[in-house]
């Protein structure tokens, strides 16, 4: 980006003894500085974003999305099984959600 706007990279200003709250990396190029300073702290907080995100609680409940008429033919039984341990405090009945999953597949 620097090329592109016609700017040389430098490092900035490092000191022997830091007091301030302040990027203070040795480095021996301005790509090393910049790598260790900005990019490799933007993908571990892209990395712990990610990982929250898509934990396994949220991985089990996504797989509901496989009850959509335009995805039920892709609901396997191993997945139809997961879903129905998944929610099963919160169905009424837990003897016909089999049933009910092929009546529905068979509908759409």
């Amino acid at each position: 980006m620097a090329d592109m706007a016609g700017e040389d990279m430098r490092v900035p200003r490092t000191c022997g003894r830091q007091t301030f709250l302040r990027s203070n990396v040795p480095a021996t190029t301005p790509e090393r500085y910049y790598r260790r300073t900005t990019f490799l702290p933007f993908l571990d907080n892209l990395l712990r974003q990610l990982t929250t995100c898509f934990d396994g609680v949220t991985e089990e409940t996504l797989r509901v999305l496989l009850l959509i008429p335009s995805n039920v033919q892709k609901l396997d039984k191993a997945s139809q099984k997961q879903v129905q341990e998944h929610y099963a405090p919160d169905l009424p009945s837990k003897g016909g959600t089999a049933q009910e999953t092929e009546l529905w597949k068979r509908f759409w």
